[in-house]
């Protein structure tokens, strides 16, 4: 079982990625216009690492109703009917009903083990989903926000080249009247080629930051995209007046998905160690089985039990 299980895997993630990929490949359209919950959206509906994860999730809910059939008797009927005609002879007709159960009494835990496990598992996929989900919304504000900041750093050097540019014609026409040095002139050309030095690399370093953006987003690289919002007008950065250390701690202790995912993982690895000790036990089975055959009209009946 645990071989098949990582193949599922491997098979639901290919059908869930394959719709993504098509879009992928769709042409550059309208430019996309996004903003902060926008992009967090895009970005969990595009994420392949959290469609693996509820995949995950649901092979293990299966396994927890595959382990819990397992507490139910098995039952077994088979039907089998032959007719033969016989040249000179009587002819012959058989009919069997046959029907066969059985119930596991004692297997030293293993059933039990396995159900639990699997209601185990199914809950460190949750919490894997929980936590990737809380990464990945991470990941999309904070490279959100450096966008908006670089974005705005591109705005004050160009800005700062326009003032710098009209400053450059006032010096100019004060060296023609006289009133300015070659050398002040040439001061502030050497300003300009050094402000647009630095616009330069801050458009470099915008776009190299977009397309990681859309990288994250899982969004067509080609398509054009547009950042909207101002970081002055539509965030507020409040400063807490006072932290308790511990107080914190103890939160995070409580809500992060992590520390819980590893005590239910130490509870897992303690629940197959105690099995792993006593599989030395005996599997006691409690067999029934009923034959009822029917030849030339004459019926038998056979049953039995079996330990």
């Amino acid at each position: 079982m645990r071989r098949v299980i990582p193949l599922l895997q491997a098979v639901l993630a290919l059908l869930i990625a394959a719709p993504l990929f098509s879009k992928a490949a769709r042409p550059a359209g309208e430019p996309l216009s996004l903003n902060i919950d926008r992009a967090v959206g895009i970005a969990i509906e595009n994420s392949f690492e959290l469609k693996e994860i509820m995949a995950r999730e649901e092979i293990y809910s299966m396994t927890i109703d595959e382990n819990f059939r397992q507490y139910f008797p098995s039952v077994t009927f088979s039907y089998f009917q032959t007719d033969e005609v016989r040249i000179r002879e009587t002819d012959s007709r058989q009919s069997k009903l046959s029907v066969d159960t059985e119930l596991l009494i004692y297997d030293g835990g293993k059933r039990t083990l396995n159900y639990e496990v699997a209601k185990l598992n199914a809950l460190l996929a949750s919490n894997d989903y929980k936590i990737a989900l809380n990464k990945l919304i991470m990941q999309v504000r904070s490279a959100y926000l450096n966008l908006l900041k670089l974005k705005e750093t591109v705005k004050i050097y160009q800005m700062t080249l326009d003032m710098g540019n009209i400053q450059l014609k006032f010096i100019r026409k004060e060296y023609e009247l006289g009133d300015a040095t070659k050398l002040a002139v040439m001061e502030i050309e050497a300003k300009i080629r050094e402000i647009e030095l630095s616009l330069k690399q801050a458009v470099d370093e915008y776009e190299s930051s977009l397309k990681e953006f859309k990288l994250l987003l899982r969004i067509d690289w080609r398509t054009p995209v547009e950042i909207t919002g101002d970081v002055e007008k539509d965030f507020i950065f409040i400063s807490p007046v006072k932290i308790d250390d511990d107080e914190m701690i103890s939160l995070a202790i409580r809500r992060r998905k992590e520390i819980e995912s590893g005590r239910v993982q130490c509870e897992i690895n303690r629940k197959i160690w105690r099995f792993r000790k006593t599989t030395t036990c005996p599997m006691f089975h409690l067999g029934l089985t009923i034959h009822l055959q029917v030849k030339n009209s004459l019926p038998v009946k056979k049953d039995g039990v079996s330990i």
